[in-house]
């Protein structure tokens, strides 16, 4: 038997409940309550009063600290003390949330900038995403909604899923990640149970970001389901249909399925309501993969390498393939430097001569190749454009 589900304030719920547990505490100036009610999604009155109750001791630990004298009077200690926003910042990380407590939830710290190669994608995604909290009302004399559902199609190692972290942080939202395996269970309606947690998690925990990688295994295309499955694959696809609609009437959860073979999902998910955006990630061309190597290779000094020069040796390469590259040059070129240096040497200075260079480059790159899955799905990418919706 499934235990009730905790009422979840609204942000003018969680706004009214912080001020009615700070309204004796000394707070500083720099102290922001709707900012508090912005930022506490999933919180209940109780966690709400423990963040202002860890806030307030967090604040006196601080005071007690600046004190020079062990015995302080009480009085001295109160009128002295203030609870500044860093205290509610330090507190934020000590509690956790009841609504999404025993759920994978994260807040990704991934931006834009470190995501090479990927700008066109990300004006996609943000001008979709932001057009209808910034115009509304044209929207609403539209008549029509938003997209909420996005598809990430494109061959391994191209983005996908740094795109939903670098997404997550852009626009402050928490990111829940789906594995589709770990719903998977051998006991008749245990998975169906589980995928409904989910949902109603990513409703508590609104807004929010819910990202389902690898969909295809999750939703397969009906032929690819078999005849020996007892139903179960078309019992999971109905109930995760119906929970994405109802999903999407809801309007604060942004969902995001990531996928690398397109033609194995089950058509009437790419429906416009439910995944009717489709976003293709192709592996990148010369100047983007250019842009991947200048990413990678912005800390190190680099001795005689033409960037331009070696991303038109890259043909083929996804933004991963590239980043082993890099990886497995800078091993060597690591190891290299530590058999030429003195064992004892192990001043900072000495570091000064480390390089990365060329040579060590074309090595690696003789030993790397291209990813036998990226060429795999680039070549289905002609067979699936054409029944994908919103390219």
């Amino acid at each position: 038997m499934l235990s009730p589900a905790p009422f979840i304030p609204s942000r003018a719920g969680r706004l009214r409940i912080l001020q009615i547990h700070s309204r004796g505490m000394p707070l500083a100036d720099d102290v922001d309550l709707e900012r508090l009610a912005d930022v506490t999604h999933g919180f209940v009155g109780a966690d709400l009063e423990a963040l202002c109750k860890e806030a307030g001791m967090l604040a006196i630990r601080d005071c007690l600290m600046d004190l020079e004298s062990a015995l302080v009077d009480p009085e001295a200690l109160a009128e002295r003390t203030r609870i500044g926003a860093r205290h509610f910042q330090q507190a934020l990380k000590a509690i956790e949330p009841t609504a999404t407590r025993e759920f994978f939830l994260e807040k990704p710290n991934v931006r834009w900038e470190e995501l090479a190669g990927l700008e066109p994608v990300r004006r996609r995604l943000l001008s979709n995403l932001e057009l209808p909290q910034r115009f509304p009302e044209l929207f609403e004399r539209a008549g029509i909604r938003p997209p909420k559902g996005f598809l990430l199609c494109g061959p391994p190692g191209t983005g996908k899923t740094l795109v939903a972290k670098a997404l997550a942080t852009e626009l402050g939202l928490r990111l829940i990640t789906v594995d589709p395996a770990s719903l998977f269970s051998k006991w008749v309606g245990e998975t169906e149970k589980a995928l409904r947690q989910v949902f109603k998690k990513a409703k508590q925990a609104a807004p929010c970001l819910l990202f389902f990688d690898g969909l295809e295994a999750l939703v397969p295309v009906r032929r690819a389901r078999g005849d020996l499955d007892s139903g179960a694959s078309e019992r999971l696809a109905t109930q995760f249909f119906a929970e994405l609609d109802d999903l999407v009437e809801i309007g604060e959860v942004v969902v995001l399925g990531a996928t690398n073979r397109p033609d194995m999902i089950d058509p009437a998910l790419l429906r416009p309501g439910r995944f009717g955006f489709t976003i293709w990630f192709p592996l990148p061309d010369h100047r983007q993969r250019e842009e991947i190597l200048a990413v990678h290779l912005r800390n190190l000094e680099v001795d005689e390498v033409d960037l331009t020069e070696l991303a038109g040796q890259l043909e083929g390469f996804s933004g991963a393939d590239i980043a082993g590259l890099c990886q497995r040059a800078v091993v060597m070129e690591i190891e290299r430097f530590a058999a030429e240096s003195p064992r004892q040497e192990k001043a900072p200075e000495s570091l000064w001569r480390f390089r990365l260079t060329r040579a060590t480059l074309q090595r690696a790159l003789e030993e790397s190749s291209i990813s036998v899955a990226a060429q795999a799905t680039e070549a289905t990418r002609e067979d699936s454009d054409a029944d994908l919706p919103g390219m």
